[in-house]
């Protein structure tokens, strides 16, 4: 069967409307958008490998299977670049630092939020830090909001 031609964009919004009144719908070989619960899910195989909720948030995984069709459907149906060095797998949204991939990393779409990758300034974990355009930083693992200077 053909590759069905998905408009885009990549985003909640965009797989909602297109799925339209359905439930489910078939994206390419072996590849479909189903609505789950609230969130909406990209399914390669038996593994939702992209989840994308009403927030403007998206998760990704492998489901363990870090193959190279994995990583083309993620590259195809998310705007977070998925790749490989050296057996290594990272992600990248836009102009952020790549981080290395693991599987249930969670990515904002919401165009009001950059990110970059770094080190919180408190806690020194590594996090992808949310950067609004308000000029504010938030670390989700020990609470630190503070404004860019």
């Amino acid at each position: 069967m053909a590759k069905t031609k998905f408009p885009g964009p990549n985003t909640y919004d965009g797989f909602d409307a297109w799925l339209g009144r359905k439930d489910r719908r078939k994206l390419s070989h072996n590849v479909y958008a189903e609505r789950v619960g609230g969130a909406i899910e990209i399914i390669f195989h038996w593994t939702a490998i992209l989840v994308y909720r009403p927030n403007g948030e998206v998760s990704l995984t492998s489901g363990g299977y870090q193959s190279v069709t994995t990583k083309v459907n993620l590259n195809q149906y998310s705007d977070i670049g998925v790749w490989q060095e050296k057996r290594v797998w990272y992600a990248q949204q836009g102009l952020a630092d790549k981080l290395e991939f693991e599987d249930g990393m969670r990515f904002s779409v919401e165009p009001s939020t950059k990110f970059r990758a770094g080190r919180c300034p408190d806690c020194g974990d590594q996090i992808t830090v949310a950067i609004d355009f308000g000029g504010f930083i938030y670390c989700p693992d020990c609470f630190t909001e503070r404004e860019l200077i």
